[in-house]
């Protein structure tokens, strides 16, 4: 038989406490009751509470706990429903007692994870990270030379940054914005000075350095060469070079000088001074920054002057024929300028070919000197035009003055018929060098008795 107290009670029994039963049994013809049962008590139900339902943690690694009441003996566990939080101290216990976790560090946007602790859940709540970048370098080293660069960014999702420039040279080319991870491409322009130079970008706060060398120094002139005239001139060139590049300019010739611009840096102008040139063409040059500019000088103008001729004094006793006069040294002869293409020389006296009409015949080739007969010299008189050539008598020889030039003839053998030169007639005057011989003429006297018949004459 199965009888139930819950009606019979006014509430449930306290845990802890110890009952004992005794049962009346009631009938008709009265009632009996029963002895007292074994002693029994009531104990509480096993159930745990946390002190709070959950907890805030910054973006940052951080640690929590929490705090458990259970009954006495009433075990309990405590597990993580994320990834990023974990218990790290208390995952069971009996009765009262304490959870210890930890979370790790948020790179993105708030998050939230649970602990389910004796059936209780407790919520931890991570802050969002906070709005910075990375850069995968720090810095970058550039020749001198134009050319490109790029930097990864990293940052957190969302989470957006901007790049900037702080330095004209070093431009954006890309990416000069972005929202979590992303790149930056920059252009750098060429060094045109011989200093290393540096230059930054501001990426999401963070700094990037540009390190580009210095150019090597090389130096360009406006051109290589200048042609001047020969009077005294005066010229200038540039000269283009990097920033910071010095230069020195020197002259390699005494006429060539140079009159400003003598060293410097950077761009400039060398002047130079050119002397007057007296003679033929010359060429000089510069030397600049290592480069060679060259001065060609032209030759100065031909001119020619003349000195006037003076009239010699004729002798006594001398032929008032005409005659050529000499030029003493440094006289009266023509002279070219030196350096010219032209030059003065004195034609060499040759024999005659025109008709003498002088009544002394020029001698021989033996030295006679012969007078031309009468006949001879009616066929003269009769035939005589005036010659453009003369002959002047001097104590020791014949000279012939004026006519064109014309190679002496050889002398005949003695005996024999001289030869009339061609175009000519008579033959040619003597060698001077050759000695007179004293012999008598067989046509005249001695050669002392003054000029001879002519040869021809006797023989026609």
């Amino acid at each position: 038989m199965r009888v139930s107290f819950i009606s019979l009670l006014s509430g449930l029994p306290s845990a802890g406490v110890v009952y004992e039963a005794r049962v009346s049994a009631i009938g008709p013809t009265g009632s009996s009751d029963s002895g007292l049962s074994n002693p029994f008590g009531f104990s509480a139900a096993c159930t745990a509470s946390i002190a709070t339902a959950g907890q805030a943690v910054p973006a940052t690694t951080a640690t929590g706990a929490v705090a458990v009441t259970a009954g006495s003996g009433c075990p309990w566990t405590a597990t993580s429903n994320a990834a990023w939080l974990t218990v790290s101290a208390g995952a069971s216990g009996s009765g009262n007692g304490t959870v210890t976790f930890s979370v790790t560090a948020n790179t993105g946007t708030a998050r939230t994870g649970t602990l389910t602790i004796g059936g209780q859940t407790f919520t931890v709540t991570q802050a969002a990270a906070p709005c910075t970048s990375t850069l995968a370098q720090t810095g970058l080293s550039v020749a001198a030379s134009a050319s490109t660069g790029a930097v990864a960014v990293t940052a957190v999702a969302g989470c957006a940054w901007t790049a900037t420039s702080n330095a004209t040279w070093l431009t954006i080319s890309a990416g000069a914005s972005g929202s979590g991870n992303g790149t930056v491409t920059f252009g750098i322009a060429a060094n045109q000075s011989s200093a290393t130079r540096s230059g930054t970008l501001t990426i999401g706060a963070q700094t990037f350095t540009v390190t580009q060398a210095g150019a090597t120094c090389t130096f360009t002139l406006a051109q290589s060469s200048a042609p001047v005239a020969s009077a005294a001139s005066t010229g200038a060139v540039a000269v283009t070079t990097g920033s910071g590049c010095g230069w020195t300019a020197n002259s390699n010739a005494p006429w060539l000088t140079v009159s400003a611009g003598a060293s410097g840096s950077g761009n400039g102008t060398v002047g130079f001074n050119v002397a007057v040139n007296p003679s033929g063409t010359r060429t000089g040059t510069l030397t600049i920054g290592g480069r060679t500019y060259t001065v060609t000088q032209a030759a100065a103008a031909c001119t020619y002057t003349l000195a006037p001729r003076t009239p010699q004094a004729q002798p006594a006793g001398r032929s008032p024929l005409r005659s050529r006069p000499r030029h003493p040294a440094g006289g009266s002869r023509p002279a070219a300028p030196p350096g010219s293409p032209w030059s003065v020389t004195r034609r060499p006296r040759t024999a005659a070919r025109w008709p003498i009409t002088s009544r002394q015949t020029p001698p021989d080739s033996r030295g006679r000197r012969h007078s031309p007969s009468a006949g001879a010299r009616s066929r003269s008189r009769r035939t005589r035009t005036p010659a453009p050539l003369q002959w002047a008598r001097r104590p020791s020889r014949w000279r012939r003055v004026g006519g064109p030039e014309r190679s002496p003839s050889p002398a005949p053998a003695r005996g024999r018929r001289r030869q009339r030169p061609p175009g000519s007639r008579y033959p040619p005057p003597p060698d001077p060098a050759t000695p007179r011989s004293p012999t008598r003429s067989r046509l005249t006297g001695p050669r002392s008795q003054g000029p001879a018949r002519s040869p021809w004459a006797a023989q026609r």
